[in-house]
């Protein structure tokens, strides 16, 4: 295997949980507005 791809698929795995994570910080700071907005608890 050369360089480049093993390079390339080590660096793969982070940007992955990179994207992950960020989907899961929108979409708990969406509910966390909605919710302070509506009054209600976010639990």
């Amino acid at each position: 295997m050369s360089t480049l791809a093993l390079t390339l698929y080590t660096l793969m795995w982070p940007m992955i949980v990179l994207v992950v994570m960020g989907v899961i910080g929108y979409a708990f700071f969406t509910d966390f507005k909605e919710a302070r907005r509506s009054g209600k608890d976010i639990i």
